[in-house]
């Protein structure tokens, strides 16, 4: 009797050594279980800031892109319409003759008053879509903002279903320029969206 309530005794601490065991594996493995979706989460925090901070620097070097383009088109519009008056000087110093009689004051007529200033032969768009993402295409000025706006539903990859009819959106000039009706109607050049600008896709419940 006492024999069998020893081995009782013996099998009744083992089972409760081997549960005692198991909860304290079960307890480990759940703080690793923790630890690890820590970590993961910390992971994809530092993936987003990593993406996040790429995408500010690409946003800045296109901006200084695009005013190093604005610069350009700015000098060489100045270096015409120096060319212009100086060539309007000449021409006006050679309709000059002398004469040994009274000075006589002749006007001078000129075929233009303004110096004309050359046109863009491009117009560079970087158009932004809802979900952060770029697009960017090259036009020629005299393209109206309806083809831009085209393009856009054609290309844009930010929307589950590619028919442009169900998918409203209007355009932004940064920072608050909205444009109406008429203006899609308009080429770029007369938008003054050229050489170079930026627009941006905002979704709208109306279609134009």
């Amino acid at each position: 009797m006492e024999d069998f309530e020893a081995e009782k005794k013996r099998v009744e601490e083992k089972i409760k050594q081997r549960r005692t065991e198991r909860e304290e594996k079960e307890r480990k493995d759940e703080i690793e279980r923790e630890k690890k979706r820590r970590e993961t989460g910390s992971e994809i925090v530092k993936t987003r800031e990593l993406i996040e901070q790429q995408e500010r620097i690409r946003l800045a070097e296109e901006f200084r892109r695009e005013k190093l383009e604005r610069e350009r088109y700015k000098k060489s519009v100045l270096e015409q319409i120096k060319a212009d008056r100086e060539a309007m000087k000449r021409d006006n110093s050679t309709n000059v003759s002398p004469s040994s009689g009274p000075s006589v004051s002749i006007p001078i007529a000129s075929t233009s008053n303004k110096a004309t200033q050359p046109a863009p032969n491009k117009c560079k768009l970087a158009i932004r879509l809802p979900n952060g993402q770029s697009i960017t295409h090259e036009f020629t000025p005299n393209e109206q903002l309806a083809a831009v706006r085209l393009f856009i539903s054609l290309n844009r990859k930010d929307v589950i279903n590619h028919d442009p009819s169900e998918h409203n959106f209007s355009l932004i000039l940064p920072p608050s320029r909205s444009f109406s009706d008429e203006d899609y109607n308009r080429t770029l050049l007369d938008l003054g969206l050229c050489p170079m600008s930026r627009l941006i896709v905002q979704n709208t419940k109306k279609a134009y």
